[in-house]
């Protein structure tokens, strides 16, 4: 695990010098095979969130032309590698399945927070957990691609986030990339704080579903488009039809690449809360362990060629400790803690 601090400036010049190698790699592979296009068209369509990460957040402009300046790569590429998913928003892909569950159907007393994370596989071995230090924000530990300021991930606050991509119709071409709000979640201090100054009020440039939780007990998923936001859990307040609950109020939230606010769930979904409700009350994350070693992606899989399971990752907020293992059929999970 590699470890960034100082301003953001600095944080920008670590993180590029020490990843040069797999940003340069990253960058290619993005070009050629994903947004299939050149360097200077890719410019030209980055440009509206480049403005609006320079408007909106500038520290973490700062940042992105520290990692460029760190990996010697030209800054729109940073910024290109940020905006990734807002450069290609409906490609159809799956990825990922979140689940937070709440104090009183934990294991371990404390908010636990879960989720994998499907892409190309060409990325096996070059993501990284990293944890960052601002000097004005939280300490916080986030998975990355190199080059890009963070994915989902916890802050020493206690307040965590997964992420679902949501199918967007239309591109917002002034807004925040949502790897960017990824990172100004982690740099709140609760649940409230990341929905009212983060979520809400910024412009949005792509279409997600934000699962987040804080060590108050308070799990919430949003479900962000460019032009409106709909809050399935907050603060206890839930549909019942949607999230398990008993007398005492929700057990557990879970989501993944359909609009539960439209009433669409996916076949995944479904599976995921059968089985933690099979195991809870009292789930810990060696029973989480085995529900994620469902694959998303069924069948056989090409090395470097097709779509799986890269990391799935277990965040317990209170404990401020984090287990990543390396794909979902892996049993070896590696612990990390503050």
């Amino acid at each position: 695990m590699f470890f960034f601090e100082g301003s953001n400036t600095e944080i920008g010049i670590q993180h590029g010098e020490t990843l040069r190698d797999d940003i340069a790699d990253t960058k290619e592979w993005y070009l050629d095979q994903w947004w299939q296009d050149t360097e200077e068209n890719i410019t030209t369509q980055v440009m509206g969130f480049r403005q609006a990460i320079k408007k909106h957040a500038p520290h973490l402009a700062e940042e992105i032309e520290g990692i460029a300046q760190g990996s010697n790569q030209p800054v729109d590429m940073i910024y290109a590698i940020n905006s990734r998913t807002e450069l290609r928003p409906r490609a159809g892909i799956l990825e990922c399945t979140s689940v937070g569950i709440h104090k009183g159907f934990s294991g371990t007393g404390g908010v636990l927070l879960a989720q994998n994370w499907d892409w190309w596989n060409t990325f096996r071995g070059k993501t990284h957990l990293v944890r960052i230090h601002p000097d004005n924000a939280p300490r916080m530990a986030t998975v990355i691609e190199p080059g890009m300021l963070s994915k989902f991930g916890m802050n020493e606050a206690g307040v965590g986030v997964c992420l679902n991509f949501l199918d967007t119709e239309q591109v917002n071409p002034h807004g925040l990339p949502v790897h960017i709000l990824l990172r100004l979640i982690l740099e709140s201090d609760s649940l409230d704080a990341a929905y009212h100054h983060v979520l809400k009020p910024l412009p949005r440039a792509a279409s997600a579903n934000y699962l987040i939780a804080d060590a108050k007990d308070h799990i919430a998923t949003f479900e962000a488009t460019p032009d409106h936001i709909f809050t399935l859990v907050e603060d206890g307040l839930m549909n019942a039809d949607l999230y398990p609950r008993d007398a005492e109020g929700t057990k557990f939230v879970s989501h993944a690449n359909s609009y539960n606010g439209l009433g669409q769930r996916c076949h995944r979904q479904n599976l995921f809360n059968y089985m933690i409700g099979e195991k809870g009350p009292g789930i810990t994350p060696d029973q989480l362990k085995p529900i994620f070693r469902h694959p998303a992606v069924q069948g056989p899989v090409r090395p470097g060629q097709d779509i799986e399971t890269i990391h799935t990752i277990i965040m317990d907020l209170d404990k401020g400790s984090r287990e990543l293992s390396d794909g979902s059929l892996s049993t070896n999970y590696i612990q990390y803690e503050f």
